[in-house]
Parts: C-alpha cells; structure tokens; sequence
C-alpha cells in the first residue's frame, strides 16, 4: 500500500483525500485519470496509462511503477483500499505517510501534500505551462499554480530561459 500510495500521490498530483477516493472508475477509455478534486469541486485531469490515446505532453512521463502498482492491486473500487476492499481513510493515510517519512529518515514536515508541490514543480521544470499544470492539479486560479511551482518558475526567470510544450526551447535569447 505504501509504494502504491507514493506513486499515485506524485504520478497524479493528487492530495491525499482525493488519493484515497480514486479508482478505476475514475480513468477513461483513452487512458486519463479525471476526478473532482473533495476540497474544491474543480475537475483534474491527468495522463494515467500508456493507453492514453493522444498520448501524454512531452512533459509528463508515465510510471511504470504505479502501473507495476495497478496491475499488482487487489480489484476495488478505489485504489488505495484497506484488505477488506473498503475506501482507505485520508486521516489514516496522512498518518501512514507521516510515519513513513520519520522512519525513513527524512525532514521532519514533510508531508503528502509536498508531493502535489513536486509535482508542480516537476511539471514546470519539464516545460508545462501554468494552464496544463492548473488543469492537471486541479486548481480554480492560476495565482494557485504559480505559489505550487514557483521554486521552478523563479529558475527559468533568473536563467532567461521559457520551456513550451514543445522540443524547442523559447526566451530572450530564442531566434
């Protein structure tokens, strides 16, 4: 349960609540993962399985290990689910992931909710723009998607240098 609550936690930018209440029912025949988000309402849409039929943005990368995950999981409902099959509890989960952080050594306060962060910010390193990371995370205001990624924004600022969705890089300096 722990790996598989890790990988789909940073591979789907989803807090815990909404980790726990997410299932196969969630992904659509082309392979996206769509869900509204239980703190805001709003949709978030990812790329979840290599059957996604547009394919994923060059940005985004498809986990092996969280389909090493889905295909190792019991069949229920939700994904993260306890041996009975029942939906896992977020206070549960948040104290799963707490534990597991001081047990492997880590800063004290790191949290779940700092994998949605990394994954903002590993989206923006990698050239997805504010509208796809909000899409992606969900978010109701771009002010929200900016605070997320801002370490990564803050590089490309300073460096000069602008990522698009494409191969090329784009900025000052771009002919």
């Amino acid at each position: 349960m722990q790996r598989f609550a890790m990988e789909l936690m940073l591979h789907t930018g989803a807090g815990v609540t909404d980790a726990c209440r997410i299932g196969p029912g969630h992904v659509d025949r082309q392979g996206w993962l769509r869900y509204k988000r239980a703190k805001t309402g709003t949709l978030a849409i990812c790329p979840f399985s290599g059957a996604a039929a547009m394919g994923p943005p060059v940005w985004f990368e498809i986990s092996p290990h969280l389909a090493d995950c889905v295909a190792a999981a019991p069949k229920h409902m939700t994904f993260l689910s306890t041996a009975q099959g029942a939906a896992r509890s977020p206070k549960a989960a948040q104290q799963w992931f707490s534990r597991a952080a001081k047990e492997a050594g880590l800063a004290s306060g790191l949290t779940a909710h700092g994998l949605r962060k990394l994954r903002s910010v590993m989206m923006a390193e990698a050239g997805a723009p504010p509208e796809q990371r909000m899409a992606f995370l969900g978010h109701e205001t771009s002010e929200q998607t900016r605070e997320y990624s801002k370490t990564a924004d803050a590089k490309n600022i300073i460096s000069g240098t602008d990522f698009s969705n494409f191969s090329e890089r784009v900025g000052k300096n771009a002919d």
